[in-house]
């Protein structure tokens, strides 16, 4: 499998998967709207992403032969590790994103 090839295909998987938020509305929407809708959103989008790049993650740390041959062992490990730390990143983007237009108080502790 060509550069190209695996390049194109890991964005039809994340564009793809971007669009879920679109089609299946939380019914928290329905009720905000300005800022606190727009955060939602965001946070919805920063929460899909992140199960994307996770399931991309699981491909990288197999390191299977078709991608060393393709990229090399040591571009692998270093998109592992970058993935691993967006992945980090977006995951609590998604959590701060959704709780905030809801209030902070709503946290189950």
């Amino acid at each position: 499998m060509g550069k190209k090839l695996a390049i194109a295909l890991l964005i039809l998987f994340i564009g793809g998967a971007i669009t879920i938020p679109e089609f299946y509305q939380s019914m928290t929407l329905w009720y905000k709207y300005g800022a606190e809708r727009f955060l939602l959103k965001s946070g919805q989008y920063a929460g899909m992403l992140a199960f994307a790049l996770l399931n991309i993650q699981i491909l990288l740390a197999v390191k299977g032969r078709w991608l060393t041959d393709t990229f090399g062992s040591a571009k692998v490990t270093r998109y592992h590790k970058t993935n691993g730390i967006l992945i980090s990143l977006l995951a609590l983007a998604h959590v701060l994103l959704v709780l905030l237009p809801e209030g902070l108080g709503n946290l189950p502790l």
